[in-house]
């Protein structure tokens, strides 16, 4: 019996992405004034979303592919991605842990990091929580990690949520979001003379 979400050798693995691009979808209320003031205040956390152009495979794949993305029933279900072409600057291992979170939550300690290892603006990782919740944040500004592997007050975006506490296991070598597809969001493979078919293309947002 098929179980959801998918898991990461299931679906992502399979969506091999010509284009891929990542950002991030805000809830913001805005005004303004006259003189170019604008206010604005967040109303919802802000969620990741991604835009796939599918490169063209073999039929059979295709329909593989395709077939699983309409068992998710729509947007009912989901499924684990990993961004196929994001690679850390450098291999930082699995044994990444969350040490100290700030109270606004705006920052992270981390340890277990190689000796004098880079965080860059625009590293990524992940954190599992909650019962399969997938916490998907990059890195604002750049840190190095100490000589016994530890990176202190870690600027990150979107902020940890409240669930996360210190002992987190982090994902930096292959960071996790937990998608689904948004109405509209699946363009269907077409199938070519030669067993190849081309065009598929996705659309996903993140579940919380």
């Amino acid at each position: 019996m098929t179980s959801f979400p998918y898991a990461l050798a299931a679906l992502s693995d399979h969506l091999r992405a010509a284009e891929v691009t990542q950002e991030l979808r805000r809830f913001d209320e805005q005004s303004g004034s006259g003189d170019g003031r604008v206010w604005a205040q967040e109303l919802a956390r802000p969620l990741w979303q991604v835009s796939l152009k599918l490169v063209p495979c073999e039929t059979l794949e295709a329909r593989r592919v395709d077939a699983l993305l309409r068992a998710l029933r729509g947007s009912q279900e989901s499924f684990l991605w990993a961004d196929p072409s994001y690679a850390p600057s450098y291999d930082p291992g699995d044994l990444v842990v969350v040490s100290a979170i700030s109270s606004d939550r705006s920052t992270v300690n981390f340890t277990g990091l190689p000796p004098h290892y880079p965080i860059r603006p625009g590293d990524r990782f992940s954190i599992e929580w909650g019962g399969g919740r997938q916490y998907l944040a990059e890195v604002a500004e750049e840190t190095i990690a100490s000589n016994t592997g530890m990176a202190s007050a870690v600027a990150v975006y979107p902020y940890v949520p409240l669930g996360i506490a210190p002992g987190a296991s982090a994902n930096f070598l292959r960071p996790v979001m937990r998608a689904f597809v948004p109405p509209g969001g699946h363009t269907p493979f077409t199938a070519l003379p030669g067993g190849i078919s081309s065009g598929g293309a996705l659309q996903l947002l993140q579940r919380i």
